[in-house]
Order: C-alpha cells, then structure tokens, then sequence
C-alpha cells in the first residue's frame, strides 16, 4: 500500500513534468486582445494569498500606474506574472521582513512592469542562465519555469532585463510594447 502511494505520487510529478515541458516546447501565437496588466496584476496578488504553499506575511507593495494596454493573451501574461511572483516568495523564504514590490508605468511607446523582492538574490554565475531550459536551483524544480515565462513574454514583444545581488534581492523589469490608443479602464485608478 506504501509503495502504491509512493508511484502515485512520483506518476503525478512526471506527469506535471512532461506537462511543463509540452507547454515549453508548443509555439505561441501572437495575441490580439487588448489586456490591461493592473487588473491582471491584482488578480495575481488575491491568488497568491490563498496558497497555503507560501508564506503569508510578505508585505505586498502594488504601484500600478500604467494608462495604456498591451497587446496579448491574458492568460498566458497571467502565467508569466504569477511565476515571477512565487519565484520571488520562495526566495524570500528566509527573509526575516518579505517585501514584494509590482509596478506598472507608462514609459514612451513602452509599458513597464517592475518585480522586486527582498530575497536570498541569483548568484553572478546563475543570473545569465536563469531563462535556460532545466536550469534550477531548487532540489525540487524542473527549470522550465523561467524558461516559459520568458517564452511567454518574448511573444508579447516584451523585453526583460535582470538585475540581482545575492542577499539583498531580485529585480525583473519588463517592458511590453504600449498601445498608445487603448487606455486602462481600471476602475481602482
């Protein structure tokens, strides 16, 4: 019964492996709609604090500024966004005051996204091959998180620079092509 459960368990991680590595390997189609990435970025946050996984006195910083809408597919941005922000929760793991900071910000013909956390940080050696495929850290990661949600926003037109320092945190910044006559209705501006 014992060693039943055990291959259950391992059958399951598999499957989320290949899984992950199908969703890798899948083109993308370039997306028409027009997403507003504030909305987006709350429903990220409110999912965040009910996953039992994390931890959840991680003080969340929302800056969302940006007027103008990207062009894309909303769930996948939505993917993109949310693994960004587990990554940077599991780096804050030890971290004795977590703090996570979202912006958004209209810049040019340019819409920025800003992820910051307080976290262990990426090592030197680590930090060009972050987006690789099955590159991890992690005893138990896959290494194709990153790797997809760079995937993600390189079929968004989006840019994505890094900048880390080991035990003071990591910061993402995305830029996404703006589309200057779609504007944001969110209703919390």
């Amino acid at each position: 019964k014992k060693l039943m459960g055990i291959v259950s368990r391992e059958i399951d991680r598999l499957n989320g492996l290949i899984t992950e590595f199908l969703e890798y390997v899948r083109p993308e189609q370039k997306a028409t709609t027009l997403v507003d990435l504030n909305p987006l970025t709350r429903e990220v946050m409110e999912m965040i604090r009910f996953n039992a996984k994390l931890r959840q006195d991680v003080e969340q910083k929302l800056e969302l500024n940006a007027r103008c809408q990207i062009r894309g597919n909303k769930d996948k941005l939505k993917q993109a966004l949310l693994n960004f922000v587990v990554n940077a929760y599991q780096a804050m793991d030890k971290s004795p005051h977590p703090a996570l900071q979202i912006m958004t910000v209209d810049e040019g013909d340019k819409v920025v996204l800003v992820i910051r956390d307080n976290g262990c940080g990426i090592k030197k050696e680590n930090l060009n091959r972050i987006f690789e495929p099955f590159h991890t850290t992690k005893p138990q990661g896959s290494g194709l998180g990153l790797a997809i949600t760079h995937k993600i926003l390189e079929a968004h037109g989006a840019r994505v620079l890094v900048d880390s320092e080991v035990g003071a945190g990591t910061r993402f910044l995305i830029e996404f092509p703006a589309e200057r006559d779609a504007y944001t209705r969110d209703p919390l501006k």
